[in-house]
């Protein structure tokens, strides 16, 4: 959130005093504050309680209706028999790792998130592995931010395929959320977010914007494509460098002569 340090202190306060304050109005549910938090005071937990108690989400029962989902999924993986679970989507796998034990679920198998399943499978296979030799921005998901421990296989995936995660100011612990949630929330228009993001993976040298989010795909790909920003699946990058799928194209690198400067 946009928020002056006087204004957050002020609405935290009266947070923990049980009154509605414009932070849960403005909160976009990305678990940033959670993870950033140095007192480990987990503020989101906050927000969202307030959230229900004046109506801003859904009321009434969230918590044990998501135990309730959380349950089920998990029983039905654990029929499959399967000692490990691969999970495409990092909503599965942070419920799974994080969520479903803080709920007393107990999970039978153990979650295997995507980009630890590729990391492996491409160690297992280097002599088909060819360098893709490209600078990519890493989307990093809302959901990351409940299993910040699993970063290290997707910094490792990068290296395994012979890409450079580009350093810039909106990645790892100050990712910005896509903004498809705030359009689903009626919080008003995403794209001057989306626009925030795309252009800081373009002034810091990526090619292209990595995505392990499908909704993060969709809701980042028209501002992306208006700036040749390519926007792509990180499973892709292991079938590119397997030779499976063609690595994409490139606009040419923009010449100082004729002022092709970033805006």
């Amino acid at each position: 959130m946009s928020v002056r340090q006087d204004e957050a202190e002020g609405w935290i306060r009266a947070m923990m005093n049980g009154e509605c304050t414009p932070a849960e109005d403005h909160c976009v549910t990305c678990y940033a504050c959670n993870e950033r938090c140095p007192q480990g005071a987990n503020p989101f937990d906050l927000i969202a309680a307030l959230q229900e108690k004046y109506a801003v989400v859904a009321k009434a029962g969230i918590d044990a209706q998501e135990a309730r989902y959380a349950s089920e999924f998990v029983e039905r993986l654990a029929r499959t028999g399967a000692k490990e679970v691969v999970c495409f989507h990092d909503d599965c796998y942070a419920m799974l790792a994080k969520l479903a034990p803080q709920y007393g679920i107990q999970v039978p198998f153990r979650p295997v998130h995507l980009s630890e399943y590729l990391v492996s499978y491409l160690k297992a296979q280097t002599n088909r592995v060819k360098a893709l030799d490209m600078k990519v921005a890493y989307q990093r998901p809302c959901a990351s931010r409940h299993t910040p421990e699993k970063e290290p296989f997707i910094d490792e995936l990068f290296q395994l395929t012979g890409v450079k995660r580009v350093a810039r100011e909106f990645d790892r612990e100050n990712a910005l959320c896509c903004a498809g949630v705030k359009f689903l929330m009626g919080q008003g228009d995403p794209s001057p977010d989306q626009e925030k993001n795309v252009l800081d993976a373009k002034r810091a040298g990526a090619q292209a914007m990595v995505a392990l989010c499908p909704m993060c795909m969709h809701s980042l790909a028209g501002v992306a494509a208006k700036h040749q920003l390519p926007v792509f699946f990180i499973g892709d990058l292991a079938r590119m460098a397997l030779g499976e799928i063609e690595k994409p194209s490139f606009p040419s690198e923009p010449s100082s002569k004729t002022g092709g400067e970033i805006p």
